[in-house]
């Protein structure tokens, strides 16, 4: 009888563990995908801020629009012409692993021109589906970062 009672003590007792355990993990994979987020969206907003004024301006005008980092039919991830070039031919042995990463975000850029100060704000937003329990639902996360790119002098 005794036995039976430090059995059922004990079992209480570790039955919180191995749901803490499960919690962690879900964590951890929570908190790297919000780290993918930060990295996608300052390699975008670099990306722009690092062009002439006119042509950031002009190519975040065709961004509008949501989209994935990596489309059904094609690679929109690889922009820079020399990346396209080094990875060519090489992408099969990674690309399942970039669509399995990267499938669920999709990123938004919005640009706000101040013609006065020759301004522009670019707003980047990456989102991602909310996962409860393992499925993924209607809910998504966001994560925006803005930057200011100012006309350079003549």
């Amino acid at each position: 009888m005794e036995l039976l009672v430090v059995i059922t003590i004990v079992s209480f007792a570790l039955i919180p563990l191995l749901f803490l355990g499960q919690q962690s993990t879900r964590g951890a994979s929570s908190t790297g995908k919000h780290l993918l987020a930060a990295h996608l969206a300052a390699g975008l907003l670099e990306r722009f801020l690092a062009l002439p004024y006119e042509e950031a301006r002009a190519m975040a005008a065709r961004e509008f629009t949501v989209r994935e980092f990596l489309p059904a039919q094609g690679t929109n991830l690889f922009y820079d012409p020399s990346l396209r070039q080094a990875l060519a031919g090489k992408a099969a042995t990674f690309l399942p692993d970039l669509k399995r990463t990267l499938g669920p975000f999709t990123f938004r850029l919005d640009i706000w021109e101040n013609t006065d100060q020759d301004i522009l704000k670019l707003t980047v937003k990456i989102e991602w589906p909310v996962e409860s329990g393992g499925q993924a639902t209607t809910l998504r996360h966001t994560y925006v970062l803005e930057g200011l790119k100012h006309r350079e002098a003549p």
